[in-house]
């Protein structure tokens, strides 16, 4: 199975105290971490609109309404 976590290799950046203050990877390391990201919040917004009750209206009721609006 194909791990969803993309696989990079950082190369971190120390201050003189040897405390992490940053992260170098690769432009398309980044690239693919965004990527999922994206990905993960469109998955977020289907599931909130998924919850939301939707109100199902006939084609004709649809198309009614559209003709009042052009009035």
């Amino acid at each position: 199975m194909k791990s969803l976590i993309p696989q990079f290799n950082p190369r971190y950046l120390y201050d003189e105290a040897g405390n992490k203050r940053g992260v170098l990877i690769k432009a398309k390391e980044f690239e693919k971490i965004i990527e999922q990201l994206e990905e993960l919040y469109d998955l977020e917004e289907i599931k909130d609109i998924e919850k939301k009750p939707q109100k199902a209206r006939s084609l004709e009721a649809i198309m009614a309404e559209r003709e009042k609006r052009k009035k």
